[in-house]
């Protein structure tokens, strides 16, 4: 079971993907059956270098894999070096739809 993190619009189990990485307002981070789910207010409120930082946050937190719609290339390489594995989604998709697709392995992975 891998701990999947993906930024959200809203902290709620019905939230959808936000396209903003490094600034949506919330971050899920669940654990790939869905069952432990956690919404955490983005930290994040600096001007320039939000991604790494953001990387950064969920690597601290065990992140081992992080869906988004687009990822800045900064924060692709942090994420490398930090070992989390990156999986693109279309922007405003359902939160369980994103974890069923990601258990399915139906997600492509950026590299």
């Amino acid at each position: 079971m891998a701990k999947i993190a993906i930024p959200v619009r809203n902290g709620s189990g019905s939230a959808t993907l936000d396209s903003r990485f490094a600034r949506a307002p919330y971050i899920a981070i669940c654990d790939t059956d869905g069952n432990d789910m956690e919404f955490v207010q983005n930290p994040i409120s600096v001007e320039h270098g939000a991604g790494p930082r953001m990387v950064q946050f969920l690597a601290d937190k065990g992140v081992e894999a992080l869906v988004v719609v687009n990822i800045g290339e900064n924060a692709l390489k942090a994420a490398k070096i930090a070992g989390i594995r990156v999986y693109r989604a279309d922007d405003g998709a359902k939160l369980q739809d994103i974890l069923a697709k990601f258990n399915s392995n139906e997600l492509g992975e950026i590299h």
